[in-house]
């Protein structure tokens, strides 16, 4: 049904252009093409561009479902082929089917690395601000499958943490090599251990311009204040 909803409706709003485009291709969109618009999604943050101090540690944060889609496997193979002197510290957040397999998968994988991570499950995203701003994550890392175009990242772009992601869907939309990585290779555990390695490898400069170009990619495309207030603006219009 999703022809005939598309062409009877007045207006369909994407989060994407990757969505956007997705309608034109397969629901046969037609006549009422022009009726399709983009609404890009948004989070609200009152914080200002943080700079990185030291490079003593790398800190790195994920934040997804403990699914297959998710691939959190990636991260953890990752981590097991960096070399012993690079020091990480590793946060996930989220739950799911596959904890206790991951987590298992964790101490045997890296316990003998200069590795610490920790599984927090599912948590308050009040209590996520809250170490977003208090343990000055490096580097957030997203390995799905599929993504729509992540609010996640979005989050994390807001705290000034530039963002490796692979390269599905929607997501090319807001990483890129001037705020993060993308991830775009067969092989993603090889590529996330290049990843890794070269950021260990920039000057404190190099690191607060990745800091700098993540924050304003929130900052001009995704602040929820300045997206949801034109969106509200547009459909009170219709």
């Amino acid at each position: 049904y999703r022809s005939l909803l598309v062409n009877q409706l007045s207006s369909i709003y994407c989060i994407s252009n990757h969505g956007l485009n997705h309608i034109i291709e397969n629901w046969n969109a037609g006549k009422n093409k022009q009726n399709l618009k983009l609404s890009k999604l948004g989070v609200l943050n009152n914080s200002f561009f943080k700079k990185k101090n030291n490079a003593e540690n790398i800190k790195l944060i994920s934040c997804a479902s403990l699914t297959p889609v998710k691939r959190i496997h990636i991260i953890l193979h990752s981590l097991s082929m960096l070399p012993r002197n690079i020091n990480i510290i590793w946060h996930h957040i989220g739950e799911g089917p596959l904890e206790s397999e991951l987590k298992l998968q964790a101490k045997n994988m890296i316990k003998n690395k200069n590795i610490s991570f920790n599984f927090f499950g599912r948590i308050p995203n009040a209590k996520l601000y809250e170490m977003y701003s208090s343990l000055d994550y490096d580097l957030f890392v997203n390995t799905s499958k599929s993504e729509g175009l992540p609010v996640s990242i979005m989050e994390a772009q807001s705290f000034s943490v530039p963002v490796i992601s692979s390269s599905v869907e929607g997501t090319p939309e807001i990483v890129n090599y001037e705020n993060g990585y993308l991830l775009k290779s067969d092989d993603l555990v090889k590529e996330l251990v290049k990843v890794i390695i070269n950021y260990s490898n920039l000057s404190l400069k190099q690191i607060n311009n990745k800091r700098k170009a993540s924050y304003f990619s929130w900052e001009k495309g995704y602040n929820a204040k300045n997206n949801y207030k034109q969106f509200v603006e547009e459909i009170d219009l219709l």
